[in-house]
Formats: C-alpha cells, structure tokens, sequence
C-alpha cells in the first residue's frame, strides 16, 4: 500500500505537478484502509496447528516476495499505461501548475487529467486485490471462502473499477475523474468535496 502509492504520488507530482482526485483518497483510505483490512481480519485462525510456523522474519523470502511482487507488478503497469496513453494522438500534456495556474494549495484541481485516471485505476485494482490475496491464510487460517464480507468488498472494488473502465460519461466517473467528458463533469457541480 505504502511503497505503490508513494511511487505513484511522487511519480505524477514530479512529472508534472499532478494529483488524484478527492474521491480516490476518500476511497482508497476508507474503503480499503478500514473496511477491507477489517474484513482481512475475520478470517480467523485454524483450530489445528500447521505442522510449521508462519513466516516472523522481516527479510524473509515470503515477506520480501508478498511486498515486491505487487509493488513491481504496479510500477510496470504504472509505466505501461502512461506509456500507452502518451502515445494517443487525442493526449494533451498538462502540469496544473505551469500551464493553467493552479496554486499548489488546491491540489484537489490537479487530479483533471489524462494521467491520474491510470494512477487511480492501477490503485484500486492492486491494492485491493493485494488486500484480497493476503487474506488466503494457507495451511495458517480459515479458507477466503468462509470469509463473506471480504468477498463481498472485493468484488465491489473489482466491479467499480471494471465499471469505471468500461461505462460512458457519468457522475460516478466525474467524480473519481475517469472517463468524464466536459457536460457530466457540470453535472457534477452539486456533490460535495
């Protein structure tokens, strides 16, 4: 969660003084920072002991590995997706801070942009999906599947961002700032933050 969202943040911020929207933080802090960490851990332990310990070494192979296999994943999909939208010919570079003068004290207007949406899409999909995986327990807790509210809040993020993919204009997408054109972003003018 750390290392990904940080590379992302300093990644836009220094390429051009870009940002996320509001709403993706809203989400990404409640959404996956609360409610599925509270689900992660309802999978309670297994009323046997495994026959070995779970892994307690901070530089473990299985740590190492559970924390930069997702992370680089991320970061490549990351380079990818900016890669593959800055070679679109509809693409318009913007830093918010040179080219149209907005004040770094309203960063929240810096999220209106051809980048961010593949910055915002990249982290609710690894995130939660890293959420998910880390909740399968092995030979140590309860199988996923006996776990409802975690499936449940998965398949609710995994459908969001589907939807944000692959729906038309909306307010939905206005307001995480994908796929939203000029007259649903004025739609958008009444909700808050």
């Amino acid at each position: 969660y750390a290392f990904l969202l940080t590379t992302i943040r300093t990644a836009f911020l220094v390429l051009a003084a870009l940002s996320l929207g509001e709403w993706v933080w809203l989400t990404m802090d409640i959404g996956i920072g609360v409610i599925m960490m509270f689900f992660m851990t309802q999978s309670r332990a297994l009323p046997n002991l495994a026959h070995y310990r779970p892994t307690a070494t901070l530089l473990g192979t299985r740590t190492i590995s559970g924390i930069l296999l997702p992370y680089l994943a991320g970061v490549a999909c990351l380079i990818i997706g900016l890669a593959v939208v800055r070679m679109q010919p509809w693409y318009d570079p913007l830093n918010p801070t040179f080219d149209i003068h907005v004040l770094p004290r309203l960063w929240m207007k810096k999220g209106d942009n051809y980048d961010s949406p593949i910055g915002m899409l990249l982290l609710f999909a690894v995130l939660s999906t890293t959420a998910y995986v880390n909740t399968y327990g092995g030979d140590f807790r309860r199988g996923i599947y006996r776990n409802p509210g975690i499936n449940i809040v998965y398949a609710i993020f995994a459908a969001a961002t589907l939807f944000l993919c692959l729906s038309n204009p909306n307010k939905f997408n206005c307001i995480y700032r994908v796929n939203c054109d000029t007259p649903s972003s004025l739609a958008c003018k009444s909700i808050p933050v």
